[in-house]
């Protein structure tokens, strides 16, 4: 019962955030802007994943703290992402003042 109820909602959520991406980025203007937005995008990717692992349903823990421990890649990677996008924003705002 948990398979298909896991797959729907990561179907559901993936093709939400895939609308608000595309909406969001039509609209977006400048670099500063996209440095934010990829910051705010990786940090609800964070929260997405404390949200997954709160839920601890058989399924998804197979895949997060699996042979190929998925939860690490995505949570270190997620925070090397709002690193990233944090020291890109501060540069762009030092080298116009």
């Amino acid at each position: 019962v948990q398979a298909p109820l896991v797959a729907m909602l990561l179907a559901i959520t993936g093709g939400t955030v895939f609308a608000l991406l595309y909406r969001w980025s039509r609209v977006l203007r400048g670099r500063r802007n996209l440095a934010r937005m990829v910051a705010v995008t990786a940090a609800l990717g964070m929260l997405f994943l404390m949200a997954v692992r709160l839920a601890s349903l058989h399924a998804l823990d197979a895949l997060l703290y699996g042979p190929v421990k998925l939860n690490w890649i995505v949570d270190l990677g997620a925070s090397a992402t709002v690193l990233g996008a944090a020291v890109y924003y501060v540069r762009l705002v030092r080298a116009q003042g």
